[in-house]
């Protein structure tokens, strides 16, 4: 794993979750944010940025107690593809892949990243590899090295489809035995205990 990198995007303005900033949110006694930092923080990586943008101090203060390194996009409100590429370029010369993680999955388990780096590794560095669940597309995103240079040119709010699309023979499909590859918090009633009416 320690070839690899890992940028957690936490730039969005969370106008679906209502006032607040959802990865602020408490969940299970603890910042939404923080779940996904603890987990990709163990995982070894040799590389791990956190994409800051919306409510930029209060984000970049949860990374502190991890080796995370932050940096703010300066363009968040234009979309996540621009902070795809603001991460991508942090990223050090010697990583033969990048996770492209949101920061709103707290229920990302280490395993998922560890098989996907697997199913990297046998398809000689070369693939995307990208975990589904009952046919549906997930995340973590794991992209080579060779598509760093797209990736850096992102910049609406597509993200990386339109890679992902333009490159169908490289796509690895890793089938996932649960939907947290799937499970985001985008609204209130998304976080346990809260009313969704």
């Amino acid at each position: 794993m320690n070839n690899l990198a890992a940028i957690i995007l936490a730039a969005g303005e969370s106008t679906r979750f209502g006032e607040r900033n959802k990865l602020l949110a408490r969940l299970n006694g603890k910042p939404v944010l923080t779940h996904t930092l603890e987990t990709v923080s163990a995982l070894g990586l040799g590389q791990v940025i956190l994409v800051s943008g919306h409510d930029r101090q209060m984000v970049e203060r949860l990374a502190v107690n991890y080796p995370v390194s932050p940096h703010h996009n300066e363009a968040y409100r234009s979309g996540m593809g621009s902070s795809i590429a603001c991460g991508v370029h942090e990223l050090h010369a010697a990583t033969k892949g990048v996770f492209v993680c949101p920061g709103d999955m707290p229920y990302l388990p280490a395993a998922v990243f560890h098989a996907m780096a697997s199913r990297f590794a046998t398809n000689e560095q070369q693939a995307i590899i990208r975990p589904s669940f009952d046919g549906k597309p997930g995340h973590p995103v794991l992209f080579p090295a060779h598509l760093y240079s797209d990736l850096a040119q992102l910049s609406d709010d597509l993200g990386a489809r339109a890679i992902i699309t333009r490159n169908p023979s490289r796509l690895v499909i890793l089938n996932w035995p649960d939907n947290t590859v799937l499970t985001d918090i985008d609204r209130q009633e998304d976080l346990p205990g809260q009313d969704p009416r």
